[in-house]
This record gives C-alpha cells, structure tokens and sequence, in this order.
C-alpha cells in the first residue's frame, strides 16, 4: 500500500491520509499516525522558549506574573514583523481594560520636582 500510491508523499501527508481513508481496515496503525503527528521530532521549539523566558525574565524582572510572563514569551515567540503588526486591535483592547489610564493620556505632562 505505501509503496504503490503513497510513495511521493511526506511523512506527515501519508500520514493523514491514513488517518482519513484507512480508519476501519487500519485502526492501530491510524493510532499509531495520530501519535506520530503528535509528537514533537526535535527539542528545539522547547530550548528557544526557555532561552526567550531567560531573556525575559531577568534578575532585575523576577517580580512577572506567570501571565504577563506567558504573554511576553508569545509576543517575542510569534513571528510578526514589526511593520505588518496593526495596533488598532490591541489599542482597543488596552483601552477597554482600565478607564483610569484614558484620562491621563490626555494630561499635561507635570514634572513631580
């Protein structure tokens, strides 16, 4: 069978069409496809986000809470550029939040000396 017609395809393509056409004739080697696409092959993803909470989270940082921590590691993790990122969504996210930050946006900026 994966010689004949699924020859050319990858891993993870046979690997859904087993899942997809051969459920009944295969059960355990469907469960076996299921687990496979699972699993993670390297550690790599794992290693770059612990080297991005390091970064983050510092010496001098140490006081994060785990979901601003969380949020930060997805922020520096996520591959969006900086020119291609939209702000509107998370200005009205951010202005929704606390109504106390509006009105001091719109204050005169008055030295505390």
């Amino acid at each position: 069978m994966i010689r004949g017609s699924y020859s050319k395809l990858s891993l993870q393509d046979l690997s859904k069409r087993v899942i997809n056409l051969h459920n009944d004739a295969l059960p355990e080697f469907t469960k076996l496809c299921k687990i496979g696409l699972c699993i993670a092959v390297t550690s790599v993803e794992c290693e770059r986000s612990f080297s991005v909470q390091n970064r983050i989270k510092s010496k001098y940082r140490c006081s994060l809470k785990a979901e601003s921590l969380n949020v930060l590691i997805n922020i520096q993790m996520s591959k969006i550029d900086v020119e291609s990122f939209e702000p509107e969504k998370a200005v009205r996210l951010w202005d929704s939040k606390k109504r106390r930050r509006k009105a001091r946006l719109f204050q005169d900026y008055k030295p505390k000396c």
